[in-house]
């Protein structure tokens, strides 16, 4: 694929998420749905978590188009994005409208489909078995992951076909529509949790690869594969608590796997930024440099405008444009001193070997306009060389003139 298109594509889902998950949260808390006095901070913090997973795929796919992890953190887990729009229109039909909007019906399926989690079970597990470098530890994990993606598509349409509410936590009164008989069902209902039995074998397979890769890695790869190792485990001890609450019917189990899933995911998150911020993963450091200064920038500088509108305003007549002429010259005036400023603040927090190289070679010139004497100079040199290269040995050899 293009690079440029390869991006495109990357934050256009980034957008499209965003747009998906707010209306799906709006469309909710308009419905004044009877769950959204406790899910609804739940359901917020599952959109700002998952959004982060996408945000990183889709900065590593601006470096790396072809990365598989990039496109398994963008794509693969954009599932969510639809189920949260997918939730707002069926409960804003359910406790609004009453049934009169068109293509519930498919929401009410797709909320199903989503009741396991099972595309985000199998996203995490081909992350995790392409982490860090794009590559399975060996060609014998191919197995893994074929199996993964093949029992997905059976998986699927199963849970499609199961009878009940669409989705007992949150619309226990919308039945799915593609639910087939008690008999049918009895007979498929073994087959379907066999099938998520295997995906979450496939999961467990998978954390296995962490550890062999671990086993054989070195330097800043063996670091990566640490602080992935951590959540990926405490998602997998997620499963357990979720099979066995499911199993016994117990909600409290269940409910505390849901809570370490949250821990898990955020974990992840965590663990996949440092990889790229401390140990350079990717090599996508420049653009996420860019990205926290400019951020930070923008909305600094929105913040200072309006607040001195505003203060402005209470001083000045309120038709006056004055105030907003004086903020517009305030924000002029303040953006290459605090560009600089957010610069080397984000340098100094999450580039300090860079940072201090940097003050190191900016000392090491003053030191030069100054200094007169060729031995210290020499030896100054070497000095700096030292810091900021940090070579296994270094000497200077100066030639004499003729």
């Amino acid at each position: 694929m293009n690079p440029r298109t390869a991006r495109g594509i990357a934050w256009s889902l980034v957008v499209l998420y965003i747009v998906l998950a707010a209306a799906g949260l709006t469309l909710q808390a308009v419905s004044n749905a009877p769950y959204l006095k406790t899910a609804f901070p739940v359901l917020a913090l599952l959109v700002i978590l998952v959004g982060g997973w996408i945000v990183t795929g889709a900065l590593i796919i601006s470096r790396h188009p072809q990365h598989p992890v990039g496109w398994l953190l963008c794509a693969g887990l954009f599932a969510p994005a639809i189920d949260m729009f997918a939730a707002g229109y069926a409960a804003y039909d359910t406790y609004l409208l009453s049934g009169s909007l068109p293509g519930v019906g498919l929401a009410l399926v797709w909320l199903k489909l989503g009741n396991l989690g099972a595309l985000g079970n199998v996203a995490l597990t081909l992350i995790i078995l392409f982490f860090p470098d794009g590559s399975l530890p060996s060609p014998r994990w191919r197995g893994v992951s074929r199996t993964a993606v093949g029992t997905l598509l059976l998986y699927l349409p199963l849970q499609a076909l199961e009878p009940g509410p669409a989705d007992p936590s949150y619309l226990p009164i919308r039945i799915n529509p593609l639910g087939v008989s008690p008999p049918l069902w009895a007979f498929l209902k073994p087959l379907m949790w066999a099938a998520f039995s295997i995906l979450a074998l496939c999961y467990v397979a998978a954390l296995l690869s962490l550890l062999f890769r671990l086993g054989r890695a070195r330097g800043d790869e063996r670091q990566q594969i640490k602080w992935l190792l951590l959540p990926a485990w405490l998602y997998g001890i997620f499963l357990l608590l979720y099979f066995i609450g499911l199993a016994e019917a117990d909600e409290v189990i269940t409910g505390i796997g849901l809570a370490l899933a949250q821990f898990a995911v955020a974990g992840m998150i965590i663990a996949i930024a440092f990889a790229i911020f401390k140990y350079r993963l990717y090599d996508i450091d420049i653009i996420i440099n860019k990205t926290l200064v400019y951020g930070a920038l923008t909305a600094t500088l929105a913040l200072v405008y309006f607040m001195s509108v505003v203060l402005l305003q209470q001083v000045l007549p309120s038709e006056s444009p004055i105030s907003i002429v004086l903020s517009t010259l305030a924000i002029a005036a303040l953006f290459s001193p605090l560009l600089r400023r957010i610069q080397n603040t984000i340098d100094r927090r999450f580039y300090r070997r860079k940072y201090d190289a940097q003050q190191t070679l900016a000392a090491f010139s003053q030191q030069m306009r100054d200094e007169v004497e060729l031995e210290k100079l020499s030896e100054t040199l070497l000095a700096v060389v030292d810091e900021t290269m940090q070579p296994a040995h270094a000497s200077l050899w100066l030639r004499e003139s003729n």
